[in-house]
């Protein structure tokens, strides 16, 4: 019989093997990347910086702004009435009379400017006025005051027979230069005061006598009279201004008004 056929033996194929010029080229790929991440790293994270040096620019001059100068026309608004003293010998009359028909605001105040009959001359202070209506005052105190000054109308309500009316009202206000001369001065006055200025203000002249008391913390001297929409007070304010006022509402108004700037 024929030999029996032999099986055919399995083949075992092995696989192509890898190029390893492929493995090669991604560990390279990956090592660059590395490098740049860390050199990345060390550049932003880890590397100190030198501060900037910043340059200011050149700093331009700016004009200083004007300072506003603060006195008593300031503070006592804009509204203002202006008289012309006659050329009579003690012209208070016809002044008074002036005063009587300009109207005041009830409880506020006006600038009264006085002048002369030449043109373009000066405006009488306080001081400047007692003297014109020939006022007696200590010499004195013409020594101690000076510099800031003002007249004033105040809008006093008075009751009359036909019922109550707005009437204007006397003010003076006079800054303080030399106090120790000023004390003085005034204590000299306070014997002839009542009497010397009772014509200018409008109260009567009847054995008044001064009383002292205190209004808002400033003590002032006053004639006590029954009409307390007339009369004198006076004191001294802030260490600074002499004031004289005709009524005890134009006083208080006043005495507020310069203790509030």
């Amino acid at each position: 019989p024929p030999p029996p056929a032999s099986r055919p033996q399995p083949q075992i194929v092995i696989p192509p093997e890898t190029p390893r010029r492929v493995s090669s080229t991604l560990f390279l790929l990956i090592a660059v990347g590395a490098a740049i991440i860390g050199v990345a790293y060390w550049y932003f994270a880890l590397r100190t910086q030198k501060p900037e040096i910043a340059f200011s620019p050149t700093p331009s001059t700016l004009p200083s702004p004007t300072p506003v100068i603060k006195n008593l026309r300031t503070y006592f608004g804009a509204d203002s009435a202006t008289i012309q003293l006659t050329n009579e010998a003690n012209p208070m009359t016809s002044f008074l009379a002036r005063v009587s028909t300009i109207q005041v605001t009830l409880g506020m105040t006006k600038k009264l400017l006085v002048t002369g009959t030449a043109s373009g001359s000066a405006e009488y202070t306080p001081i400047g006025l007692l003297d014109r209506f020939l006022i007696s005052y200590p010499p004195e105190l013409k020594d101690a005051i000076g510099g800031d000054a003002i007249i004033l109308l105040y809008g006093q309500l008075a009751m009359k027979s036909t019922g109550p009316k707005t009437e204007s009202r006397l003010a003076f206000i006079q800054e303080i230069k030399n106090p120790t001369a000023y004390v003085v001065a005034m204590r000299q006055w306070d014997t002839t005061i009542v009497t010397s200025m009772a014509s200018l203000l409008g109260y009567t002249k009847n054995k008044n006598v001064l009383v002292d008391d205190t209004y808002s913390g400033v003590p002032f001297r006053y004639v006590q009279i029954p009409d307390n929409t007339l009369g004198l007070a006076y004191a001294t304010v802030v260490n600074k201004y002499l004031v004289i006022a005709s009524s005890k509402d134009s006083f208080r108004f006043i005495v507020d008004t310069l203790l509030s700037k």
